[in-house]
């Protein structure tokens, strides 16, 4: 009677790619799949990079609109409507 437990071992993702592709293949297509998401990842926060710039320049604008056009009781009128 033996008290060890030989368990089965459990293949990897890769490992299962590896038996049935060559490694080299697997190689090639994991290093292509992680530069298509790195060059995703820097569009995505070139995205939120020109959000934050626009949503800055509407607020200047809304600043220059508001002194030009609202005199100097603007503020005040905007806040008590909140």
């Amino acid at each position: 009677m033996s008290f060890f437990v030989i368990q089965e071992h459990i293949w990897s993702r890769y490992e299962w790619d590896v038996a049935a592709n060559e490694t080299l293949a697997v190689m090639a297509k994991r290093t292509l799949d992680n530069q298509i998401a790195e060059v995703e990842g820097k569009f995505a926060a070139f995205e939120d990079t020109l959000a934050g710039l626009w949503g800055a320049a509407v607020d200047a604008g809304d600043l220059v609109v508001t002194g030009v056009l609202g005199g100097d009781d603007a503020q005040p009128k905007a806040c008590m409507s909140l």
